[in-house]
C-alpha cells in the first residue's frame, strides 16, 4: 500500500492497514474452519473427493484447495458446497 499525503491523517493511514490486515487474517481462518467443515463432512459420509466435487460442481482441485484452506474461494463455491452439506457446514466443529 502507498501512502497518499492530504488524504488521510498518517495514523489513520496505519489504522487503515491494520484493519485490513487483521481483516485478512480473519478471512483467511474462517477459510480454514470452512475447509475443515468440508473435509469432515465428506469423510464422515465416505465420499470421495472425485465424488464430492463431481455433486458440488467445482474441479477436484479447487475442492482439495477448499479442504486445505489454501483458496479464496467465491460465495458461488460456498454456496455449492452448503446446497451439498445442509447445516452440517453451519455447526461447530467438534
Amino acid at each position: 500500500m502507498i501512502y497518499y499525503p492530504g488524504v488521510c491523517s498518517y495514523a489513520s493511514w496505519y489504522f487503515i492497514r491494520d484493519y485490513f490486515a487483521f481483516m485478512k487474517s480473519s478471512i483467511s481462518d474462517q477459510h480454514l474452519q470452512i475447509g475443515m467443515r468440508v473435509k469432515q463432512f465428506r469423510e464422515e459420509h465416505l465420499i470421495s473427493e472425485e465424488a464430492f466435487a463431481k455433486q458440488c460442481k467445482i474441479s477436484v482441485q479447487v475442492l482439495r484447495r477448499v479442504e486445505r484452506g489454501e483458496v479464496n474461494f467465491r460465495l458461488t463455491t460456498l454456496i455449492k458446497l452448503m446446497q451439498q452439506m445442509g447445516s452440517f457446514l453451519l455447526m461447530s466443529a467438534k
